[in-house]
């Protein structure tokens, strides 16, 4: 049992591997080196804040591309994905807060 545990977590990491380097290669084709130094460097546990806020007062104020056929006038909404309460909680009061959406 335990030798086919062991045999299963072998070909689950050689999968992740697989899809590592295929993501990697990825990257690599399709971005900038600024881009893929960049990327390099994004710690994904991390939530920025300061970032979203940011992007939601570009998208509010227009300065971001619109969607095709959408009118700047249009209502609309913005959805934000986060992991749990806390730290949505944590943006909306970012947010509501924020001299830049006022």
């Amino acid at each position: 049992a335990a030798e086919r545990a062991n045999a299963a977590a072998h070909a689950e990491a050689r999968e992740v591997s697989a899809a590592v380097r295929e993501l990697d290669a990825h990257i690599a084709g399709n971005y900038s080196a600024e881009t893929q130094r960049s990327l390099l460097n994004v710690d994904d546990s991390l939530i920025n804040y300061d970032l979203i806020e940011q992007l939601v007062a570009a998208i509010l104020e227009g300065r971001t591309p619109l969607p095709e056929g959408m009118k700047s006038d249009a209502d609309g909404a913005i959805l934000v994905f986060l992991p749990g309460m806390a730290e949505i909680r944590s943006l909306q009061r970012q947010l509501e807060g924020s001299d830049r959406l006022r």
